[in-house]
């Protein structure tokens, strides 16, 4: 069943099928010591090869519609590490029942701000809101795992809102920091309709770990009051099309500027997400995160399964990158 997603996502992308795989011994792969440099160089001195490059599970091949004998798409996932992964938690979003009456003082200075449009006033607007970033994720209202966040927001807001209720935001961005470390910040705040303003809440700083050279990032998260106890966090490019099979409700997905998934790691679930991820998307996603990376269309993919059997869960995870 994994493989399965995996030839439909890559039938979606190339829009052919693959040709059945060379021979072993017609294959090719770089040296386990080869620096990224000489990888680079030697895949572009003969583009007709496909290689593996030196990070585990990551496979580059290039496609030629006039040979579709070089478009094979080769997966070479690796086992993940589960237990070396970062653990941190995001908590809970804001819930509207739990709205203060009024909007309260803000525990550190709000990020939100208002793109004002030709013609916008004090007194009456459908306002947009954003948050600078190259990467960032915003919800206002509807908040949670399974909601698509945008890169802004509209609102109706102003005066003519006297009295409405506040309503729960949570805007999440990611970047590296001054030392290159990437991080996730997450920020939870009441947005009060009738001054187009956020009081924040809350601030959680999460440093994910870099997978697939930095394709994906991910650490496990751990929720006290879930039954799903231990989670992994997937943090992603976005996905052009999802391919997904999830057992026992064990995962959740939020679409937006970066894919944000929960897998539950716990006995008798499994889980397989993946899928494509256009070339300018891949160029957007290292220019942003200041990484390298060998760029092209990629098909990603995770898989998690912990079965009644085993002690432990266990999790793969394989990107194929596709030159033209």
């Amino acid at each position: 069943m994994r493989w399965l997603h995996l030839a439909l996502a890559a039938f979606a992308l190339t829009g052919c099928a693959a040709s059945p795989a060379k021979p072993a011994h017609q294959a090719e792969s770089a040296p386990q010591k080869e620096t990224p440099t000489e990888a680079r160089n030697r895949f572009y001195a003969n583009p007709a090869k496909n290689w593996s490059s030196a990070t585990p599970g990551v496979a580059v091949t290039f496609f030629d519609q006039n040979d579709p004998d070089r478009a094979q798409l080769m997966a070479r996932p690796t086992e993940l590490e589960l237990d070396k992964l970062p653990r941190s938690n995001i908590p809970e979003p804001l819930d509207a029942k739990d709205a203060p009456a009024h909007l309260p003082a803000s525990v550190a200075p709000s990020d939100l701000k208002i793109e004002r449009p030709y013609g916008w006033s004090s007194d009456y607007s459908s306002a947009t809101l954003v948050v600078e970033g190259k990467l960032v994720r915003l919800q206002i209202g509807n908040v949670g795992d399974e909601f698509a966040a945008g890169e802004r927001a509209y609102r109706t807001c102003g005066t003519q809102m006297q009295g409405s209720a506040l309503l729960p935001a949570r805007w999440m961005s990611l970047a590296p920091n001054a030392v290159g470390k990437v991080r996730l910040r997450v920020v939870d705040a009441w947005f009060d309709p009738s001054s187009c303003q956020a009081s924040v809440v809350r601030t959680t700083v999460v440093e994910p770990a870099p997978l697939l050279n930095g394709l994906i990032y991910a650490f496990r998260s751990r929720c006290k009051d879930c039954k799903e106890r231990d989670s992994l966090v997937l943090i992603t490019p976005p996905v052009s099309t999802l391919a997904h099979g999830i057992v026992g409700k064990s995962a959740h997905v939020s679409a937006g500027s970066f894919m944000l998934a929960r897998v539950s790691l716990r006995r008798g679930a499994a889980a397989s997400l993946g899928g494509p991820v256009v070339a300018h998307m891949v160029d957007q996603w290292y220019d942003a995160l200041g990484s390298y990376g060998v760029r092209g269309e990629a098909l990603i993919g995770v898989d998690v399964s912990h079965t009644v059997a085993e002690d432990k869960p266990l999790a793969i995870a394989y990107a194929t990158i596709i030159r033209r």
